[in-house]
């Protein structure tokens, strides 16, 4: 896993590629330069994240539930991609 993570990290389109793993809950193999549970840590954010905004209501900030870069798997790299979500 070490050597396709490593692979990805010189990658163009390593924030597309992880951003299709994500939409489409890719189960296998490493995709944005990231293992299954990592992207599964993020769908778990982003769940987290649409259930705040639906419990709380429109008063709720998309800022709250949403990993910083040093949380969230493959660090500063993902978060644009997440707050793209934002738009």
């Amino acid at each position: 896993m070490a050597e396709a993570k490593a692979v990805c990290q010189a990658c163009d389109v390593r924030v597309h590629c992880l951003g299709h793993a994500l939409a489409f809950r890719e189960q296998h193999g490493v995709w944005g330069g990231l293992a299954p549970t990592e992207r599964q840590r993020i769908l778990a954010s982003l769940a987290s994240v649409a259930h705040n905004a639906r419990e709380f209501g429109p008063g709720w900030s998309l800022d709250h539930g949403l990993p910083t870069a040093t949380e969230a798997p493959g660090g500063a790299e993902v978060i644009p991609w997440v707050q793209t979500l934002r738009a």
